[in-house]
């Protein structure tokens, strides 16, 4: 049992640093509150790395609501993604 606890240790040592996610709750403000709650998340990341960013939404069309989100690059390019739902 000591033998297969420390391979699976050691398999998840090997597999952990392959993949990062960060995860937070944005809650409703305001328009004329938003920059006081923006949040800036700066993660380095290798070139040619993928990045994937994945917003879960639990609103409906219509209500108002709406999340904005810049990716940005050094050299720049600034990718700006907006959902209103």
């Amino acid at each position: 049992m000591d033998r297969l606890s420390r391979l699976f240790g050691c398999l998840l040592l090997v597999i952990l640093p392959l993949a990062a996610a960060l995860k937070f709750d944005l809650h409703p403000v305001a328009a004329h509150d938003a920059a006081k709650y923006e949040r800036c998340v700066r993660n380095f990341v290798a070139k040619d790395q993928l990045v994937v960013v994945t917003a879960i939404l639990d609103g409906y069309r219509g209500d108002g609501q709406r999340v904005d989100m810049h990716v940005s690059e050094p050299d720049g390019i600034v990718s700006v993604l907006h959902d209103a739902l």
